[in-house]
């Protein structure tokens, strides 16, 4: 029997288990419309949250009366650009409106000639313009070019004159891919070069890079990006059977990230750091803080003579700058495991860093929503919640930041690690919002200190584990640990937050090791042995991710992200950073600064938070005179 006539029962339980209970609001079903790409074959289907992705094919064929012999594998069913798979349940990809769940479906082509299209985001009229010339010269057979460079294919699109238009990044093809060209193979979304980003997330990145720099006027300069599907023999179209299975060999199409080609000859690594505009490294590095880039090197900042494009008949730059910087390359951005090291940022050693911001470039800060970015993400692209959430929380430290005066590199202190074996003291500060939230929201806190055994209590730290050098007694000792004080006029904290003392770990009284590992003796002395200006290598677990909470034996603790969850975890983090910077920084008021003094963030109302005042704490703090 074909799948085009097989009867799928439409029941509402697995078992009769299930069936003693009461139909729940998440079990209901929705109806969709599934639409058909590049084509106006739509079907309407009422799916629930249990149906796969092959119960969903299934469904269409019979609905559209597709060709009898039509199977399973014939059909493709997309999401924010990308292929579904058929054991992913229909649950994970059904959000709380109609519009975040727009389906696409297509017939999968066995050898599909050279051809490129859209895969069902929106595009603006350039990126259109450049699609319909690379069509145009796929079709006149010029071929794409994989570069020499990068880890993952990175192809060169050119129009009908052979001149490049557009980068295209497949996603089966990055880094620990299934089709990857330079020998770097695995199976999609598992852990690459860098803990954070899967394999396969490179492209969603690429294009939220783009968005989130275009809701605010582009004014970093990330070049136009988007998500479409391409198909050319000139692809790596065959991969291990280990990782893919029932994929014909030959072209198919490919989904994966569109980049505008900026023409320029040179990166920043070959010029000298002092020649470039203060705005444009404030910019970049603003981007950076805001997505957590974990690869922000010389080499994927491109560098635009501004004076040979004015010869050659372009539009100059007004400002009579020289040069102009480009970013590029943001597929390690918005990780889940925030490990940035001091080497990660190229720009951190630039004087530019050290000068603080300008009107323009507060006016930015300030403007950014880092909730409403957010849900923009999740709408349009597939992107992990905890991914997401990083993102909120570099934006709130931008703004609390830059607000109390810092500058690029003070803020990008907090951020970074000085040595890549310890965390930073953002990382610790997340670690303890999240604790102190758990403790503010879980009502059986006793309860389940209790439950988590004498090894970890919410409430007093004594820690216990093992390492490499042997067995070792880690307890948090508040006297020698460094405490946020609480300043006189932030006194909206409650209660519950001024009981707790938010501390940064010393080199003696470690309170967060708990969840964090600290390099013993030996592993120091192996570390020096083989210190070099890159990234060291050698064989340590996987980095947990930032939102995990565990306790003493390395088991997660189970967190419900909701909004009760979040909106204390987000009060209790902004505080925490004010606390932070008036600690580390005393003298913050008295530092040059640009700014009104009246800043009010997008989110201040939300979470009822309100910035310290200048002119206030530094009155407070002044000597008395007798």
């Amino acid at each position: 029997m074909s799948s085009g006539v097989l009867r799928i029962s439409q029941q509402n339980y697995f078992s009769t288990h299930n069936a003693l209970r009461d139909v729940s609001t998440e079990d209901k079903g929705v109806r969709y419309v599934l639409h058909e790409l590049n084509g106006d074959r739509h079907g309407a289907l009422r799916l629930y949250p249990f149906y796969d992705v092959q119960i969903v094919k299934r469904l269409l064929i019979k609905k559209l009366n597709l060709p009898q012999g039509t199977q399973v594998k014939d059909l493709r069913i997309l999401y924010k650009g990308v292929e579904l798979p058929n054991y992913r349940t229909m649950e994970t990809y059904m959000g709380k409106t109609k519009n975040d769940h727009r389906l696409f479906w297509a017939l999968r082509e066995s050898n599909p000639s050279a051809g490129i299209r859209q895969a069902g985001i929106k595009t603006t009229a350039n990126m259109h313009n450049i699609i319909s010339e690379i069509a145009l010269s796929m079709k006149k057979n010029i071929s794409p070019k994989l570069t020499m460079d990068g880890t993952g294919g990175t192809y060169m699109l050119y129009n009908k004159h052979r001149k490049c238009r557009a980068v295209f990044k497949p996603i089966d093809e990055e880094a620990f891919a299934p089709c990857n060209p330079r020998g770097y193979v695995g199976k999609l979304s598992q852990h690459g070069f860098r803990a954070g980003v899967l394999s396969g997330e490179g492209a969603s990145r690429e294009v939220a890079a783009y968005l989130l720099d275009f809701a605010y006027g582009s004014m970093c300069g990330v070049p136009d990006t988007t998500m479409v599907e391409a198909s050319h023999p000139c692809f790596k179209n065959s991969c291990a059977q280990r990782f893919l299975k029932d994929v014909d060999s030959g072209p198919k199409w490919k989904t994966g990230s569109l980049q505008e080609f900026i023409d320029c000859k040179e990166s920043s690594g070959n010029y000298n750091p002092s020649l470039f505009h203060v705005a444009d490294v404030h910019r970049i590095g603003i981007f950076d803080i805001r997505v957590m880039n974990l690869d922000r090197n010389d080499g994927n900042i491109l560098v635009m003579d501004l004076r040979h494009r004015h010869h050659d008949g372009q539009t100059g730059n007004a400002s009579g700058h020289r040069y102009k910087l480009i970013p590029i390359d943001h597929g390690l951005i918005l990780p889940d495991v925030i490990d940035v090291s001091i080497l990660d940022l190229v720009w951190l050693d630039w004087p530019q860093a050290e000068i603080p911001f300008g009107k323009n470039e507060l006016k930015l800060i300030f403007a950014y929503d880092p909730d409403k970015d957010a849900e923009r993400l999740r709408k349009r692209l597939l992107i992990r919640p905890e991914c997401l959430r990083t993102m909120r929380v570099t934006v709130r430290l931008l703004q609390i930041g830059a607000s109390m005066h810092l500058n690029l590199k003070q803020i990008a202190t907090i951020v970074c690690r000085t040595d890549i074996d310890i965390p930073s003291d953002l990382e610790i500060i997340i670690k303890k919002a999240i604790e102190q939230a758990y403790k503010a929201t879980d009502a059986t806190s006793i309860i389940s200190t209790r439950r988590l055994g004498p090894t970890i209590d919410l409430f007093a730290h004594a820690v216990h584990f093992d390492k490499p050098g042997g067995n070792v007694d880690v307890n948090n000792n508040h006297d020698e640990s460094m405490e946020y004080g609480e300043s006189e006029d932030n006194s909206e904290l409650s209660e519950s937050s001024t009981e707790e003392s938010f501390s940064v770990p010393q080199e003696d009284g470690l309170p967060s090791a708990t969840f964090f590992h600290y390099p013993n003796a030996q592993e120091l002395q192996y570390r020096n042995k083989i210190r070099t200006t890159y990234r060291r290598r050698k064989p340590v677990e996987d980095e947990h991710s930032i939102w995990v909470l565990e306790d003493s034996r390395g088991k997660p603790i189970h967190i419900m992200w909701d909004e009760p969850f979040e909106r204390t975890f987000y009060s209790m983090l902004a505080r925490m950073f004010t606390a932070y910077i008036q600690k580390n920084h005393p003298q913050w008021s008295s530092y040059p600064y640009n700014g009104s003094g009246d800043e009010v963030f997008p989110w201040s109302a939300r979470y009822n938070f309100t910035l310290p005042n200048a002119s206030k704490w530094l009155e407070l703090h002044q000597p008395h005179k007798c």
